[in-house]
């Protein structure tokens, strides 16, 4: 997996490695994209990252900058997770903010929703269910 690192200013090698090594023990367990990109950026406090196509339809993880070294697994592979929905084409996010999931259009305004109503969107909910099989696979391979 080629991996791009992203950050306004100053880049935390630390941090680059931990989620270079996160990225590469979840692609042993899921498929996910040869190349992809990670930025850290400023983010609101509440939210821990984001996935999303580019303008080229690159697969692309936003994470929040303030997350410590320590903090970066379960966000990561949260986002790890929908980019293999991606990947694998049961999510698709349109250029005018559409979510496509298996087929079905979702207008989802993810300024006005409310954080519950969000987790129970099918492709939120389907993360829900894979997380912790994902987190405990991966945790097995650093012992």
């Amino acid at each position: 997996m080629q991996l791009k690192f992203i950050a306004p200013g100053y880049i935390d090698t630390d941090k680059c490695k931990i989620a270079r090594s996160i990225c590469e023990a979840v692609e042993e367990l899921i498929s996910l994209p040869k190349d992809l990109t990670i930025e850290f950026s400023t983010m609101p406090n509440n939210v821990y990252g984001d996935s999303t196509l580019d303008n080229k339809s690159n697969k692309y993880i936003r994470l929040n900058s303030q997350l410590g070294v320590n903090d970066l697994m379960i966000p990561l592979v949260h986002e790890l997770i929908h980019i293999n929905q991606m990947h694998e084409g049961n999510l698709m996010i349109t250029h005018d903010g559409i979510f496509i999931w298996d087929t079905v259009p979702y207008e989802v305004n993810l300024k006005d929703i409310h954080y519950k109503d969000y987790q129970m969107l099918p492709w939120e909910a389907d993360v829900r269910h894979r997380q912790p099989k994902v987190l405990q696979e991966l945790l097995k391979s650093y012992k």
